[in-house]
């Protein structure tokens, strides 16, 4: 069975938690610009705790988060900016369409055609 649960996105709160949990600081400098980046992308507290993890020191890893979050916010408004320039095309798929009468196809231009009526089956009596 297919099922696809609806994660939501990180927030300032949880980014604080996961900051507490991986890196062990409660506040840093750069605190108050990841919480208004994460605001403003949509980044999973998966994609957060990825970041937090990479580097030893909290330092290097909250800039390595910065830059992360920017770097998402550029590739989201790059998409939206694509999408907002092509038209969006519909295929239609093409479909042959052919009747049959009783020696052959009909024509394009044809209008009207013989149909044969066909012999009702036989139904059994019930006595």
């Amino acid at each position: 069975m297919d099922v696809h649960i609806h994660m939501a996105y990180c927030t300032p709160c949880g980014f604080k938690l996961l900051a507490n949990n991986y890196l062990g600081i409660k506040d840093h400098k750069l605190f108050k610009e990841i919480e208004e980046l994460i605001d403003t992308a949509n980044v999973t507290p998966a994609e957060v705790a990825e970041q937090l993890l990479k580097e030893d020191e909290a330092e290097d890893s909250l800039r390595g988060l910065v830059n992360f979050i920017h770097k998402k916010i550029k590739e989201k408004e790059e998409a939206e900016a694509e999408a907002e320039a092509k038209p969006e095309k519909v295929e239609i798929p093409q479909v042959e369409v052919g009747m049959t009468m009783e020696g052959g196809e009909l024509d394009a231009g044809q209008t009207h055609m013989n149909l044969q009526r066909l012999p009702r089956p036989a139904l059994p009596r019930i006595a």
